[in-house]
Parts: structure tokens; C-alpha cells; sequence
């Protein structure tokens, strides 16, 4: 019977620590790994709290699939981010990069790390005509390489900002 109630104990505890959590950051920062999971929600919490939304990009597209099993090809990704990410901003979200490069971007090429940033960049513009401004990096990993290609682009590398995921926004309305 201890052990019982010392775990409902821990789990009220854990509930009122993220429902301070959630208040502290006011619900207004997320990042967008799985938009596939519930896009409704996603857009419904985007005119409920105007949020900005670091967006992930096809050139995430293995990440996706590994960690969030989004079971598209590449193609319809792209098109499917290329239609919900515009309901997201007008539904009154700020549209921002998210980028997975590494974990341990110094052991990576600069190539492949400027192949990943630049080509979300292209994305953004090209394909949403949006120019984002700014940037985190999954993992929030990154080097100096990473920061003078995002410097070129006039992007700025957010360090750290408490956020949610996009996966949370159901529950969250």
C-alpha cells in the first residue's frame, strides 16, 4: 500500500510540475517534429495561442520517419508540410526552423551541414514563401560551422527556449 501511494503521490507531483511548466511558458513556443500525428489539433492550438513553431523540413525527412513513423515518402511530405504549415501562419503562428543536423555536428562535414540548413532555408522560402529569421537546432546541437552558414542566411541560432512539442497540442487546448 506504501508503494500505491507513494506513486499517485509522485504522479500529482509530476502533473503540478507541467502544469506550472505549461503556465511559466505560456504555451506559446513549439516545436513541429510530428505534424502528421494530429494536424487539426495543431491548427486549432495555432489560433488559440499564436504560438511560434520551429518547423521541421523534408531534409529531416529520415528522422521523421525513424523517430515519429510519419510513413510518407518524400514527395508527400513535402507536400504535406507545404499544406499545413500555411494553415499554421494563418491561423496566426510564427513560422521558424527547426533543423536536426547531429548530435555531434564537429564530427560532420561542412557540406552536410550546410546541405541541411541551406536546403530548410530553400524550403521556407521557395516552397512557403516564407523567410524565417530564426532557428534551433534539434538536440539544441551545434558549432561554429553551423552558426556562420546561418549567419550568411540572416538566420539567428536560438540557444534555448522552454517549449512543447507539437505532439502535445490535443491535449493541451
Amino acid at each position: 500500500m506504501r508503494t500505491m501511494t507513494l506513486s499517485v503521490s509522485l504522479l500529482n507531483f509530476v502533473k503540478g510540475m507541467y502544469k506550472k511548466y505549461q503556465n511559466r511558458i505560456g504555451k506559446r513556443v513549439i516545436h513541429v517534429e510530428s505534424p502528421h500525428y494530429n494536424p487539426e489539433a495543431l491548427v486549432k492550438y495555432c489560433q488559440k495561442y499564436r504560438p511560434k513553431c520551429f518547423c521541421i523540413t523534408p531534409v529531416n525527412y529520415d528522422f521523421l520517419n525513424v523517430e515519429y513513423s510519419a510513413g510518407m515518402s518524400y514527395e508527400k511530405l513535402g507536400r504535406f508540410l507545404k499544406d499545413i504549415y500555411p494553415q499554421m501562419k494563418e491561423a496566426g503562428a510564427d513560422l521558424q526552423l527547426h533543423v536536426h543536423v547531429s548530435q555531434l555536428p564537429a564530427l560532420l562535414p561542412i557540406e552536410r551541414k550546410r546541405a541541411l540548413i541551406e536546403n530548410a532555408f530553400k524550403f521556407f522560402k521557395n516552397e512557403l514563401g516564407i523567410t524565417p529569421t530564426e532557428i534551433i537546432f534539434g538536440w539544441f546541437s551545434w558549432d561554429k560551422e553551423m552558426e556562420d552558414i546561418c549567419k550568411g542566411l540572416g538566420l539567428k541560432v536560438v540557444t534555448w527556449s522552454p517549449y512543447i512539442y507539437d505532439r502535445w497540442c490535443e491535449g493541451l487546448l
